[in-house]
């Protein structure tokens, strides 16, 4: 099951026509295709430029930042081919659907004229929730899958030529947009910014994050396996993952005294239709007091308590921060995606584990419950709180929260 969840479970075939296939996971039910020798028609594909600083396209609607595929986008060298026609299996083609049926031959395939050929593998990808750190998660591991399984080329760390990654979707800049260009050593390139009747050689589909393993709707679904997948061999694809993470961001090893860190929610624009006035939700209504009490409590016993603002950081000293500290606490919130990248230390200054405050309006989920565990079952508790206040913040019991502190220092 491991292997099937995490790596290579693509075992349904679905061939189309021209060099182009289709693989299904029926276990994350993800669909990854692969075309040979195509060449993409940007007169039939309509999107946003992409890449723009949000303050130039305040209000923009999501519709417009997602492609849109009339036939013929995708010209296969293959005269008789017109997937269009072609009956799609609604799970499998879910997400892929409107791309696939784009893909079409006749009497063009014969008489294309390419601008540029690309020799080396390409990898095209959708994202749907650009701006939120969590789903960017899912959308890296699936584009680190889909090198794994499906690239020709044996590559050295993640390092990449700069077309080699295709954002179809045309968002903007977001916060998030460090990480891709981090970890695959690459600036990616919008398909806006492609040279029209650009060819490439070979070119992989790959599947969006709502069907990553890191998912929380696959994960939610198959929590009673995970299980067995939290330490070696069983999550050792992950681990790859995460170690290919680590060195791309050059993470130092931990030093220095043991730290507690307190992962703070503050008001930030992330994407065009970011409503300032309405405020990021599930704030600290007394965040002083919760680094008040830790500090009491625990600094006399040889831990520092540190407090991290994210909005502030760049993902790099965002990274750093989660893995120089002991124990990780916060909000439930995409912030805390950062918890796949810790692992067990069995060291003084080591990884304890995370506690996550989680409202009632969050109580069923279990987002990063499950990504702990995936980290080498990192120890995981979670505490409650209470309801927003109208400025969208909730008071935390500090002593509640001490005592989840010192259950992990047991």
């Amino acid at each position: 099951f491991c292997s099937r969840y995490f790596a290579n479970g693509f075992s349904v075939k679905i061939p189309m026509c021209g060099g182009f296939t289709c693989e299904h996971n029926p276990t994350t039910e993800a669909t990854t295709c692969v075309l040979h020798d195509i060449m993409i028609d940007k007169e039939k594909l309509k999107v946003s430029k992409g890449g723009e600083d949000i303050s130039q396209v305040r209000n923009r609607e999501n519709r417009d930042e997602l492609p849109m595929y009339s036939s013929g986008v995708v010209l296969v060298n293959d005269e008789n081919c017109e997937v269009g026609r072609v009956g799609l299996d609604s799970m499998q083609f879910k997400y892929h659907g409107k791309f696939v049926k784009s893909v079409t031959g006749g009497k063009k395939s014969q008489n294309r004229e390419c601008s540029t050929v690309v020799q080396k593998t390409t990898l095209f990808i959708t994202r749907y929730e650009y701006a939120n750190l969590y789903h960017t998660y899912t959308d890296l591991y699936n584009l680190f899958l889909a090198m794994k399984v499906h690239a020709d080329e044996n590559y050295e760390g993640l390092e990449l030529d700069p077309v080699q990654v295709v954002f179809l979707d045309g968002h903007s800049k977001s916060h998030m947009d460090e990480l891709w260009v981090k970890l695959f050593r690459t600036k990616p390139t919008y398909v806006s910014d492609v040279p029209d009747k650009t060819c490439f050689k070979k070119a992989v589909l790959v599947a969006p994050g709502y069907t990553s393993p890191l998912s929380i709707f696959m994960m939610g679904k198959k929590s009673r396996k995970l299980g067995q997948c939290n330490l070696p061999p069983g999550n050792q694809f992950i681990k790859n993952f995460v170690q290919e993470f680590k060195q791309a961001f050059g993470i130092k090893p931990r030093s220095g005294k043991p730290t507690i860190l307190l992962v703070s929610r503050h008001d930030y624009v992330a994407h065009p239709r970011s409503k300032p006035k309405s405020g990021t939700s599930r704030k600290f209504e007394n965040e002083q007091e919760l680094l008040g009490e830790l500090a009491n409590t625990f600094e006399s016993k040889g831990y520092q308590v540190k407090l991290a603002t994210f909005e502030t950081m760049t993902m790099q000293q965002q990274i750093q921060a989660v893995s120089d500290s002991s124990i990780l606490v916060g909000m439930h919130g995409a912030g805390l995606s950062h918890v796949l990248l810790k692992t067990i230390d069995g060291s003084e200054s080591g990884n304890r584990g995370v506690v996550e405050i989680v409202p009632p309006s969050h109580s069923s989920s279990k987002h990063f419950e499950y990504l702990a565990q995936m980290a080498d079952a990192l120890p995981y508790l979670r505490i409650t709180c209470g309801s927003a206040n109208r400025n969208n913040e909730h008071y935390v019991d500090p002593i509640k929260l001490v005592e989840a502190v010192e259950r992990l220092l047991k």
